[in-house]
Order: structure tokens, then C-alpha cells, then sequence
């Protein structure tokens, strides 16, 4: 009763709002043994905190809850809130860089679904690159770059599927529709704190390298980065006197204006650099102005998908309503088996539904 925040309250009013409770005290309280208990507990509570505010007028009353909104509706107040955002943004200071030779796109899992072949050959590509890197590389070590398979590849590319939502993705440079580089960006990640986005996994045929393919790849993460962090965070392995790592330290920390803010030996003769670059004040206005570019194209799209459904909401709920009605149904199966090793409850809030999409399953004991 004192949880509820009933203490203070008229006696008729709490009965009437938790009958069964009010029904329970009174039979714990006519237990002979605990006939005295209620009645000083409630007075030492008084005592120590005086008499408690009366119940909520009509004129002191909470506010209502806003109206829940539909699917559709949901979709369309975020669409506005993103063209109120991208109108503030103004016009960018600096134009977005583009190399013509050099397409840029972002892997998915429907784009390697049309290119059956594509995962095989970023792979052998990625490879190829990191091994012409590393050769004559004093010590160098098997862990500095991990072999990447064509299963790897698909992998990172499904990072891509979900638009904006995407935390990591990985962009691959496209030449006479071939891919000749790739490029992996990612907002946040273990190792950074929040702000301080991070690219890695450079890789450029080695057949069109010192023709801008890497330039263009390091300006497409860094022009996605600035969407969303203030700087971003590479760190790579140097040897002083090998040529190729030379002039990679000399490119990261020369002419990408890197700076290194750690460096530990990885070797006898070769170091772990960590380096960092803060986006400058034309960068961040650009990249929150392509952020909310973004948002606008991809909820436009979700808005014109939704208007060409032509179900009602009411006959048509969300496709993800059926995929909770399987989880319902599997935890009514499997539920009491699971739940000594699980353990804990989970909400699930699909974000571009609103209330119809939020759902509960309980995996506890």
C-alpha cells in the first residue's frame, strides 16, 4: 500500500482503486499476531513525514498523454521534424569532393546479391593489397591484417542494409563497374569514446594505386563520418626505412592532416600508430547537413511505400507484428527451457512503427 502511494489517501477511494490489495492488508492485519502493527507504523510514518498532499484535482491534475500515433503518422512527423532539421542546416560552406573517374558506394547485401562475384573479388583484392604492404616489412606478423574471405565480405556488406541506421559499413570503390578499393567507416566502435568515429581496412588494387581510388575512398568515410562524430581515429603499422610504410605515414600524417596521439612497439623495429584528425568547422556543417539529407530521402521513401500500400492500418498491421507473433509462439514452447539460461526480460521498440511496434518477451524463471 505504501509503494502505491496510498498513504494519505481517503480509505473509500483506496478500496475502491485496489480492491484486492486493500483485501489482502486487512487479512494480514486481522492475523492475531500482527493486530498491533498497522496502525502504530502508519502513525510513525505520519509522524516523520507529515500529512501528505490530497489527491490530484481536476486543476492540479497531470497533463494527458499525447494521442499514440499511427505507423503512417509516425513516419510522417519524423519526415517533417527532418526537412525542419535540414532547412536550419543552411547551405553547406564547402561542396562535397568526387573523383569522375571513381564511384563510391555503399556494400549491401542486395548489391552483393546482383553481383554474385563481387564478394570474391574485394576479398582476393583486400589481400592482394594488404600482402604488397607488408612485404619486406621487417618482423612483420601474421594478426597485423587478417585474411579476408568472400564469406567476411558479405558479412560487412549486410552492415549496409539498414540506411541511416547503419553503424558500420563498408564502401567500395567502383571503376568501369569494377571494384578497384574498399574502405571500412564506423560511427562508434569499443575502442573510441562517443564523438570519435573510426575508418580502417584501406585497401586499393594495386593495379590503379597513385591514382586517387584511396583519396577518393578516404574522403567518402571521412564525408560520412562527419555526419554524426567531430573526428575520427585510424592507427596503422610503421617501419622507418621500409618504403611503402614510409610513404603511408607520410600520406596519413601529412597530407590527411592526421596527428599521432599514441605509439607503442609492435615489433623491434616496427610501431603501432594511433593517429587522429578533428573535422574542421566547414566539414561538420557539410556533414550535418548530409545527414539530414539522408534522413529526409530515406524516410521520404518509407512515406511513399507506405501511401502505395493502400491497406489500412487496421486490416494491414506491421510486418513486424507477425515476426513477434513467432517469437510469442516460440516462447510459448521453448520459453521454460530457455529461461534458466537466459534469464532476463527484453523489450523490443521498432523504431519506425511507434506504439504498434513495441513488444515485450519475458525469458525469466
Amino acid at each position: 500500500v505504501w509503494d502505491l502511494g496510498c498513504y494519505g489517501r481517503d480509505e473509500h477511494e483506496r478500496t475502491e482503486t485496489y480492491p484486492r490489495i486493500c483485501a489482502l492488508v486487512n487479512a494480514v492485519a486481522n492475523q492475531p499476531n500482527l493486530k498491533a502493527y498497522g496502525h502504530p507504523h502508519a502513525a510513525d510514518l505520519k509522524a516523520s513525514l507529515g500529512e501528505l498532499p490530497p489527491p490530484r484535482s481536476p486543476q492540479n491534475a497531470l497533463p494527458a498523454s499525447p494521442p499514440l500515433l499511427s505507423p503512417r503518422e509516425c513516419l510522417n512527423e519524423r519526415l517533417a521534424a527532418a526537412r525542419d532539421a535540414l532547412a536550419k542546416a543552411g547551405e553547406p560552406t564547402v561542396a562535397a569532393g568526387k573523383n569522375a573517374k571513381v564511384s563510391i558506394v555503399i556494400g549491401t547485401s542486395h548489391l552483393i546479391a546482383t553481383r554474385p562475384k563481387l564478394a570474391d573479388e574485394l576479398a582476393a583484392l583486400v589481400n592482394q593489397a594488404n600482402e604488397e604492404s607488408l612485404r619486406g616489412m621487417p618482423e612483420r606478423k601474421e594478426g597485423w591484417h587478417k585474411t579476408q574471405t568472400a564469406e567476411d565480405i558479405r558479412v560487412r556488406c549486410s552492415y549496409g542494409d539498414n540506411g541511416t541506421h547503419n553503424n558500420r559499413v563498408l564502401h567500395i570503390a567502383l571503376k568501369d563497374d569494377k571494384p578497384v578499393g574498399c574502405i571500412s567507416s564506423t560511427y562508434w566502435t569499443p575502442w573510441t569514446e562517443d564523438g570519435v568515429g573510426h575508418w580502417g581496412m584501406l585497401a586499393v588494387d594495386t593495379k590503379v594505386q597513385g591514382e586517387g581510388v584511396a583519396s577518393a575512398l578516404v574522403a567518402a568515410a571521412t564525408r560520412r563520418l562527419s555526419m554524426v562524430s567531430a573526428q575520427v581515429h585510424i592507427e596503422y603499422h610503421h617501419a622507418r626505412g621500409h618504403k611503402y610504410s614510409d610513404r603511408l605515414k607520410d600520406w596519413y600524417e601529412g597530407k590527411l592532416g592526421f596527428e599521432c596521439v599514441a605509439a607503442q612497439m609492435s615489433g623491434n623495429n616496427t610501431v603501432l600508430r594511433v593517429c587522429r584528425r578533428k573535422f574542421s568547422s566547414e566539414e561538420l556543417s557539410l556533414g550535418r547537413r548530409l545527414r539530414c539529407q539522408e534522413l529526409v530521402e530515406e524516410l521520404d521513401a518509407k512515406v511513399q511505400l507506405a501511401a502505395q500500400d493502400g491497406a489500412s492500418e487496421s486490416s494491414a498491421p506491421p510486418r513486424c507484428c507477425s515476426t513477434y507473433s513467432l517469437l510469442a509462439r516460440f516462447l510459448q514452447m521453448k520459453g521454460p527451457e530457455v529461461a534458466s539460461s537466459v534469464g532476463v526480460a527484453y523489450q523490443f521498440d521498432i523504431y519506425d512503427v511507434g506504439s504498434a511496434g513495441r513488444f515485450f518477451a519475458d525469458f525469466r524463471p
